[in-house]
């Protein structure tokens, strides 16, 4: 006898533990199964559905489908409004779902979704929705040019969301990690907070270094690269992108792999580097980004703008 619902819900431990390894694709896939499965053959199963839905939304960014990220996003999250699901709707407008309006270049958009998120959000404690709720502000700080508020923003959040446990998951803390990170190092072009994120995005890049997974590799060498480029070493910033390249390719991270190309081109200069901020512009049009700078120095903070070299 076929039971639906057990099949899903088998699938989407596939899913997850596919996800827990770093195989992005493959989670993809299994997620949108299960989530099909869900919505087509079963009744009372409104959580597994926005489990699996919210975990590809996750893997789309990672796997820089972008322009699919921003069909779903604003659709899903209408859905989740109308059907009175608070748990969805947060969902849906935090995390790195609301990076969907920060492709189409909706800075306003992305910080409205928020709003209303943390408006009607109000459970006490720490709970995943606040980090996702969390990490949408400081994506949507550092997209904006505004270090300093991330930089603040984690900081002040941090404490809470360490004694949450939620850092015990390797995803959310790898994540959580680089996070900071990046915030740290788009702070660091301020004098009076140089020093301090410097020493904090050395030791998360150390951390996130630490990790078995194949995008905090690729993350790390982000970061590291990022550190080297703000001291002025540029050979080292110069080898970390290179790495950093072959490393966000291997993990299946189209989007930071079209960041840190982006950031090579830039340390390298010349007709070679001029050619590879193209192609890497060339990407991010292909996935709608409106507006390719503010997304590298979003992912990938520390390096030099291409306005610093001519290339834009």
């Amino acid at each position: 006898m076929r039971r639906p619902h057990a099949l899903a819900l088998g699938r989407l431990a596939e899913a997850y533990t596919s996800f827990s390894f770093g195989r992005l694709a493959t989670a993809r896939t299994e997620f949108e199964a299960a989530a099909r499965t869900f919505r087509a053959e079963c009744t009372g199963v409104v959580w597994e559905i926005n489990t699996a839905e919210s975990y590809a939304m996750t893997c789309l960014w990672l796997l820089g489908e972008w322009s699919e990220l921003v069909r779903r996003v604003p659709a899903r999250l209408r859905e989740a409004r109308a059907l009175g699901d608070l748990y969805a709707a947060t969902g849906f407008a935090s995390g790195l779902a609301n990076a969907a309006w920060l492709i189409a270049g909706d800075v306003a958009g992305a910080r409205d979704a928020l709003r209303e998120a943390m408006s009607r959000w109000t459970l006490p404690g720490f709970h995943v929705q606040d980090y996702g709720i969390l990490n949408a502000g400081c994506q949507s700080d550092l997209y904006a040019g505004e270090a300093a508020a991330a930089w603040t923003r984690i900081n002040r959040l941090w404490p809470d969301l360490a004694r949450s446990m939620l850092l015990r998951i390797q995803g959310v803390r790898v994540e959580a990690l680089h996070l900071r990170a990046r915030s740290a190092l788009a702070a660091a072009s301020e004098p009076r907070l140089r020093k301090a994120c410097l020493y904090r995005a050395e030791r998360d890049a150390r951390r996130i270094a630490r990790e078995r997974i194949p995008y905090a590799q690729a993350w790390a060498e982000l970061v590291v690269g990022g550190v080297a480029a703000l001291q002025g070493d540029e050979e080292t910033a110069v080898r970390s992108a290179a790495r950093g390249i072959t490393a966000c390719e291997a993990a299946g991270l189209a989007g930071y792999a079209a960041a840190i190309r982006r950031c090579y081109g830039r340390l390298i200069r010349g007709d070679q580097g001029a050619a590879l901020v193209q192609a890497a512009d060339a990407w991010f049009l292909a996935q709608g980004v409106a507006e390719p700078e503010r997304m590298t120095r979003m992912l990938a903070p520390g390096f030099p703008s291409c306005l610093d070299h001519g290339l834009a």
